[in-house]
């Protein structure tokens, strides 16, 4: 009876053991896509589609992987490019510091006129003809917003009472549904109406810059931020409001809602994770890097790719992959 119980404990060893179960999370790896500097931006249309934007003060650059390889493309004589979005293959809008707005027509790409020299950070669109950027210097320029109506881009205001502190830079834009916020420096929240751009309060712990937002619906969103420990603020459709996770390893910088409901973010010295929402918690993985996370984005399988890098010249970029998530 011994030798038969010592038999079925062995066999359950090996089944869970050998076996590999259960089944490990699994785990972001870098990935080598050439030579580059900084990176600050990923988006695509398919998994073989994929575009990375980037590069130094000076010289801006794009990355493209086609399913099998990635390649360096040519693109204008522009500064570092921050974000990417797009509506195909063929209709891409890339924009960055100095004012710089490039457009990618499936061929070329081409520099758009922003009439701004203020740095852009982010770009976000409802359609090919109604597109908004949305940047500032932080130290020393003032908050920009730009559109794009299909013909020209041009400025909108943002009224000083959707700005009472006078903050100085907007950094990320995004719409889905009927809504569409900006995000910036010290917890400023904006939507565009009818009657122009208003602020949103976010509540009392919304002191520190929001960074990114992403949704799933015009009633939940949500922006993440944070300069000395992460912030990340929640939109249910009819109000925000800002929390602190217990866990703070540093800001914020990337959020995307992946296609299973999951919210990655990444952060500070490589920091990268997801957002618990019931713990209101971010629960960190190991990452490859301790270089800034800045975006991630996760193609239409279910494959994320985040991106980051350092904005000191020459600048260092990476890029890592997670296979499911």
């Amino acid at each position: 009876m011994r030798s038969r119980w010592s038999m079925l404990i062995l066999v359950w060893t090996v089944l869970l053991v050998g076996c590999g179960s259960p089944d490990p999370e699994p785990e972001w790896t870098t990935i080598d896509i050439g030579p580059t500097a900084s990176l600050s931006g990923v988006w695509g249309t398919a998994a073989d589609d994929i575009f990375v934007v980037g590069g130094s003060s000076t010289v801006g650059e794009v990355h493209h992987f086609d399913g099998e390889a990635w390649s360096k493309m040519e693109v204008p004589e522009v500064g570092l490019l921050s974000w990417s979005f797009g509506f195909g293959s063929d209709d891409v809008w890339s924009v960055g510091r100095g004012g710089a707005v490039v457009h990618y027509d499936g061929t070329i790409w081409s520099e758009v006129d922003s009439k701004t020299e203020q740095d852009l950070w982010g770009v976000w669109g409802a359609s090919p003809n109604d597109v908004y950027m949305v940047g500032g210097s932080p130290f020393s320029g003032e908050t920009t917003i730009l559109h794009w109506d299909g013909t020209e881009i041009q400025e909108e205001e943002l009224p000083d009472e959707a700005n009472p502190l006078s903050v100085r830079s907007l950094f990320k834009v995004y719409g889905i549904g009927s809504r569409v916020f900006a995000v910036g420096a010290a917890g400023l929240i904006v939507e565009k109406t009818s009657e122009g751009w208003i602020r949103h309060p976010a509540g009392s712990e919304a002191d520190e810059d929001f960074v990114s937002l992403w949704g799933t619906s015009d009633d939940d969103i949500i922006a993440v931020g944070g300069r000395s420990g992460s912030q990340f603020a929640t939109w249910d459709g009819t109000s925000w409001t800002t929390s602190t996770p217990s866990q703070n390893f540093g800001g914020l910088n990337a959020v995307y809602v992946s296609p299973n409901g999951r919210v990655l973010v990444g952060g500070l010295q490589g920091s990268i994770g997801y957002l618990d929402r019931e713990s209101n918690d971010v629960v960190y993985r190991d990452s490859d890097t301790s270089i800034d996370v800045h975006a991630i984005w996760v193609d239409p399988s279910g494959i994320a790719y985040a991106v980051g890098g350092t904005f000191t010249d020459p600048g260092i970029g990476v890029v890592m992959r997670l296979e499911a998530n």
